[in-house]
């Protein structure tokens, strides 16, 4: 399940959904490809609620001319 990083705490109150935490932990997958300051929206007491969803990084690209 993927939810945007706000909606991520209302998952956690609410109790409908399981953390993706579990999940993680039961297939063994590896969460240090993913860049750990995205990471921490979608985490709370140290268990990650969602994957991260709708997130960019801006890039500039520039051409040099001599």
């Amino acid at each position: 399940m993927q939810v945007f990083e706000v909606g991520t705490r209302y998952m956690i109150d609410s109790g409908f959904a399981e953390p993706m935490q579990t999940f993680i932990d039961e297939d063994g997958f590896d969460v240090s490809t993913l860049e750990e300051n995205i990471l921490s929206y979608y985490q709370y007491e140290d268990e990650l609620y969602s994957m991260p969803f709708n997130t960019s990084n801006a890039l500039m690209f520039t051409t040099k001319i001599f």
